[in-house]
């Protein structure tokens, strides 16, 4: 036996390839977190397989030696649920509404399996749980370290390495606060938790003066990384598990006097550094300011019951009211698991926030149904329970109950928070609740034991021949099931890995290469849905750029892999969205179906309901049932910017009705109608200067020109009909920055162009920012090209324009004014 003068704990040998293997497991579940994005599946993967690794270490020597045992094996309680969670996931791939993404949870699920039993095999002692400890410890506080230097120099350096490893990292979100690695403050906050009690451990329970030393420097980083992430929720788990684990470590005696000595001087140090940093204005302004007012919101809108109102809290507590809706429709094995994504939009009541669970609970619930919470929440119950018996179990107690502790903040902040779609939560909590595990079934737990042989009392009867196993299917479906499942993730990665090569390669490699790769995924892994949806998209991208008889064949290659996502995913609308608007774009009819589905999919979103009025307008020409859908929409937004285009639509519609039927006062109408819903769409104006132009009402196309010119985004159509029609002026003086005082001069410039010929007078105003407009001069002559206005004295100070009127009446007749065109200059500052 070996004693490890740090930690106190006993083990033949500290150091194995077991134990090495167990802490690349955590290392690389930490850098491979998921800081780059486009590769974040394939990363959950790719530390997944290290538990399958792990698994068939443990699982392959392991029925090889069941070909040969003579005796029955037994199962424990632990043993049996994590069958019955494992017959679960089956039951749940078999239910899912996507299987795809339940698959990959499957196959993430089996990766901490094996992360476990390998932790419980090779890494059941004290010695070797706190070794595990420390490379979490150690793991993150280094990285901890190096994101804060990146983070103080972000701002500083705009190039260069140090800017691009920043930008890698995502160390700094766009609200400021420190994100590194998870790309999401929050996360960062629920995920350092765990370490910081290692820390707090460490210092306070360690038992060499190296260890408290390495424990307080490596806790005062992963606090002030804590700081800096802003996570109010973070924040509070951390104050409140560090505040109760003494208290409840002594109460339990984990935890002895000489022990809670230590943990006060450790915590005065905290509170001395907090003081120090609230002291120095820069942090106090940058740091503690902000996260005080997040607090001080949160309170203030819990007290006066408007939590509702605040983006952030009062969407996480919307999402635990819209839970009730889909656990209805989902009660016992819910949607499958992965799927909440692809579900939560059709039972959401308010539109906002995001669609990710930010929840364990809402998760487990939604995903797995009651069913699946029990078992699942039942066996993190179990495992913090042989955590806590490993520490009672431990020689140095204290140091073993702050590492369970630690682990129960973080599975408690990921009751609040996104955490639980991080693959780095599972990978860590696997690894040390297995140790734990090992260690309690040392120490002859055996209730909780895993597999044990049964011993016979009665010895083998002299010379009676070896009888093996009675049962040789266990060893043998076993081994078929291990082999099954590495194929599947063999697979699984393979297509994972095609996509994101796809992915990355969509700016710098030739389209058919993308397309091969998106088909090879899809090939390899025919559930999940995301495969499909990107080759529809780069078809669909594609359709506008090969020759006209390449189109058809493109347009159907793409119309059938949306239709195959969609089949994998029916009930997610971003897939559904993409076809809708695919098939809208290039005049499929088919749109107006899949808009339809959308609204029982997505129905709270006004969005869905404009965009099937739209398609009821386009392709059926039925303005009634437009108007119908856009009732919904008005009633679910009525601010909904949509809705105005969607008005000018069904006007629009109407008047082509209207002109069908030779009815050219009710076509006037209907297009004035739609100019009145939304001035900014062309259509409108198109139509109603069509019909001045055939009816040879000069004066009201040139009235409706200059306004279309003046409203449309892009009115170069207009202005270059209204050219030829009628004079156009320009201002070229005053200049940009003009000022003059009360009582100057500012010398006024303008130029005639189009049909000048047709210009009886002119007219100028001054037209202040606040206030009535003053004439400047009228009935200026058809050749005069500027004038000089001499600033009353009286005029308040101010900017001002002015604004040049090209009268017309013989031009405009039959229209409701006598100016053809207007022009408006830059600014003139009159000051005091």
């Amino acid at each position: 036996m070996k004693k490890n003068l740090m930690t106190g704990g006993f083990a033949a040998r500290s150091h194995d390839w077991q134990l090495w293997y167990l802490s690349l497991t955590i290392v690389a579940s930490i850098l491979l977190v998921g800081a780059w994005t486009r590769w974040f599946p394939l990363e959950q993967l790719s530390t997944a397989w290290l538990g399958l690794v792990a698994l068939c270490m443990i699982g392959v020597p392991w029925l090889r030696r069941r070909f040969t045992a003579a005796s029955p094996v037994i199962m424990s309680p632990l043993a049996w649920l994590l069958i019955a969670v494992a017959v679960f996931g089956l039951v749940s791939f078999a239910v899912s509404v996507h299987r795809g993404v339940t698959l990959q949870e499957l196959l993430k699920l089996m990766g901490l399996l094996g992360m476990f039993l390998f932790a419980l095999a090779f890494a059941g002692s004290e010695d070797r749980l706190h070794t595990l400890s420390w490379v979490v410890f150690g793991a993150s506080a280094v990285a901890m370290a190096g994101s804060i230097v990146l983070y103080l120099l972000s701002p500083r350096v705009a190039t260069g390495p140090i800017a691009s490893l920043a930008h890698a990292l995502v160390v700094r979100d766009p609200n400021g606060r420190l994100s590194a690695f998870f790309s999401y403050p929050n996360a960062l906050a629920g995920f350092l938790i765990l370490p910081i009690c290692i820390g707090v451990g460490m210092f306070a329970f360690g038992r060499a003066g190296r260890e408290r030393l390495l424990g307080l420097a490596g806790t005062i980083v992963l606090m002030s990384a804590l700081v800096l992430t802003g996570s109010r929720g973070g924040m509070i788990v951390a104050a409140g598990v560090l505040l109760l684990l003494p208290a409840a470590g002594w109460l339990c005696k984990y935890v002895s006097g000489r022990q809670m000595a230590h943990v006060a001087v450790a915590y005065g140090v905290v509170a001395v550094m907090a003081a120090v940093s609230i002291a120095v204005p820069v942090s106090r302004n940058q740091i503690w300011k902000p996260l005080v007012q997040r607090l001080v919101a949160v309170v203030q809108n819990v007290s006066q019951g408007q939590a509702a109102t605040d983006v952030s809290l009062g969407s996480r507590l919307q999402m635990f009211r819209d839970l009730g809706p889909y656990l209805r429709a989902y009660p016992v094995l819910g949607s499958g698991l992965g799927t909440y994504s692809s579900v939560y939009m059709k039972f959401r009541s308010q539109f906002f926030f995001a669609t990710d669970p930010h929840s364990l609970v809402v998760k487990t619930l939604a995903e797995g149904g009651i069913l699946g919470f029990v078992l699942e929440f039942a066996m993190i119950a179990v495992l913090l329970w042989m955590g806590f018996r490993a520490a009672r179990l431990s020689t140095n107690k204290a140091l073993t109950f702050a590492v369970v502790v630690g682990i129960a903040g973080t599975l408690l902040h990921s009751c609040f928070d996104i955490d639980s779609i991080f693959y780095v939560f599972g990978a860590v909590c696997a690894v040390l609740l297995g140790s734990c595990a090992g260690l309690t079934m040392q120490a002859g737990a055996s209730f909780w034991a895993l597999g044990r042989p049964v011993r016979r009392v009665v010895g083998p009867v002299s010379g009676a021949k070896h009888v093996k196993s009675s049962r040789p299917w266990v060893p043998v479906t076993g081994l078929v099931v291990l082999g099954l499942v590495a194929v599947v993730f063999i697979l699984a990665t393979f297509a994972e890995a095609y996509w994101v090569g796809g992915q990355r390669a969509l700016s710098t490699t030739l389209a058919v290469t993308v397309q091969d790769e998106y088909q090879a995924a899809e090939v390899l892994n025919p559930f999940n849905a995301r495969y499909p949806l990107a080759l529809a998209g780069l078809s669909a991208g594609r359709l506008n750029v090969v020759p006209k008889d390449l189109q058809p064949a493109l347009f159907d290659q793409a119309k059938g892999a949306y239709q195959r996502a969609v089949a994998l995913d029916p009930l997610n609308p971003v897939v559904q969205i993409q076809y809708a608007q695919f098939l809208y774009q290039h005049g499929d009819k088919d749109a107006v179906e899949v808009f339809q589905r959308l609204t029982t999919v997505d129905p709270i979103d006004p969005g869905t309901w404009t965009s099937l009025a739209h398609a009821q307008i386009t392709f059926n020409h039925n303005t009634k049932l437009a108007e119908q859908v856009l009732d919904q929409a008005r009633h679910l937004d009525p601010t909904y910017s949509e809705i105005a285009n969607v008005n000018s639509d069904i006007a629009n519609m109407n008047a082509k009705i209207a002109l069908d039927k030779g009815d050219v006062t009710a076509a006037e109408a209907a297009f004035r109608q739609s100019i009145k819903a939304n001035p900014a769409q062309p259509a409108g104006w198109s139509g109603l200067a069509n019909i001045y132009r055939t009816s040879g009402q000069q004066g009201k196309l040139v009235a409706a020109l200059f306004d279309a010119s003046a409203s449309v985004l892009d009115g170069s159509a207009f202005s270059a009909e209204l050219q030829r029609l009628a004079p156009v002026a320009q201002w070229t003086s005053p200049a940009t920055g003009t000022s003059v005082v009360p009582g100057g001069t500012v010398v006024l410039a303008w130029n005639v162009t189009g049909a000048a010929g047709k210009l009886e007078w002119q007219t100028v105003y001054a037209v202040p920012a606040t206030g009535n407009s003053m004439l400047v001069a009228d009935g200026v002559k058809p050749s005069v090209r500027g004038l000089t206005w001499q600033v009353p004295t009286t005029v308040p100070a101010g900017s001002y324009h002015f604004y040049v009127y090209l009268q017309a009446p013989k031009l405009m007749a039959g229209s409701d004014r006598t100016w053809a065109s207007s022009a408006v200059s830059l600014p003139v500052q009159v000051g005091q």
